[in-house]
């Protein structure tokens, strides 16, 4: 039998996958992460797959794998793989009517815990067919490789084929504990001689909003986080003024806004256009849609109108009180 033939009685396309996800993430450890999977399995497939090819495909590289010659024709023929079975997949799944099976919504961890998840019994006692898969993550999750169907984000998706439209807007704002507030006082406009609570460099250059610590050369950053509920926790203990969404922060009693001002992002609903036309997806558009209008106002970052200040307080510390 020769090397062509031999190849093809032994060869198992699947493999593929794996030689893809290995060499888009770096290593096994993280492959296996996005296949979910073992970092065994994705060694023992990759072996495989050289194996029945009879030709190395990867070098181990300090820090890194790395494809030889081999390995790269391989990868493309993977990618185009992919592709097709990925447009496949989004072309069969717009093709169903009924309302049921797997329903994958990604946003962030703080709209996904607190915005989404509290209201998901309305969509499945609706729809007892469907099963949810919700994403909390601050990770961008792939609609063109269906790691989500529905996607909340809080830019302006630019992959090619995703359709999105603007649902809403995000409010941000400064927030302090009424303990810190009593040992510090009321900070001014500049916040100088604070210290301050934000996100790490990564997640600060992404916006104006989550940057905005950054413009205040007057205060000292002493915590940056990854995440909005470390942030919450840690300005809750007092540790200093922390950036937090309006709707997140607002309903904590001890927190009040330390400045009037707030920063926005706009909020984004996108999916990718082939899935468009399916039942089970228009379903989760238009609930995630509803969801976030009622909200609109909470995420917004709109308070009521506060009443005027009881007698024998002073305006400064009525103020930091309502926020």
């Amino acid at each position: 039998m020769g090397r062509l033939a031999r190849m093809q009685a032994s060869f198992d396309w699947d493999d593929l996958r794996y030689l893809l996800a290995a060499e888009e993430t770096g290593s096994f450890a993280a492959a296996a992460r996005r296949l979910r999977v073992d970092q065994a399995t994705v060694g023992r497939r990759l072996r495989a797959l050289q194996e029945a090819i009879g030709i190395p495909l990867l070098e181990r590289t300090p820090g890194r794998i790395s494809l030889t010659e081999a390995g790269r024709r391989a990868l493309h023929a993977a990618q185009e793989m992919d592709r097709a079975a990925l447009h496949l997949d989004r072309t069969v799944q717009a093709g169903i009517s009924e309302v049921t099976g797997l329903l994958r919504i990604a946003a962030t961890e703080v709209v996904a815990s607190r915005i989404l998840a509290p209201r998901l019994a309305q969509l499945t006692s609706r729809h007892p067919g469907l099963t949810v898969e919700l994403h909390g993550s601050n990770q961008t999750m792939s609609l063109t490789r269906r790691e989500a169907d529905i996607a909340v984000r809080l830019h302006r998706p630019v992959e090619p084929a995703v359709a999105a439209r603007r649902v809403g807007t995000l409010g941000f704002a400064l927030y302090v504990s009424r303990d810190y507030l009593r040992r510090q006082g009321p900070p001014d406009a500049t916040l100088r001689g604070h210290d301050l609570l934000g996100y790490d460099r990564s997640l600060a250059a992404s916006s104006e909003a989550l940057g905005w610590v950054d413009e205040l050369p007057g205060a000292r950053v002493v915590l940056r986080s990854n995440g909005a509920f470390s942030v919450l926790a840690a300005t809750s203990a007092g540790l200093g003024v922390g950036l937090l969404p309006c709707f997140l922060a607002d309903p904590e009693p001890d927190l009040v806004r330390a400045l009037p001002q707030l920063r926005t992002r706009e909020i984004w609903l996108a999916v990718h256009g082939d899935l468009r036309r399916s039942a089970r997806t228009r379903v989760g558009l238009d609930f995630v849609a509803d969801v976030l209008s009622a909200e609109g106002p909470r995420l917004r970052g709109d308070l009521p109108r506060p009443a005027g200040p009881p007698a024998g307080r002073s305006v400064a510390r009525t103020r930091a009180d309502v926020g």
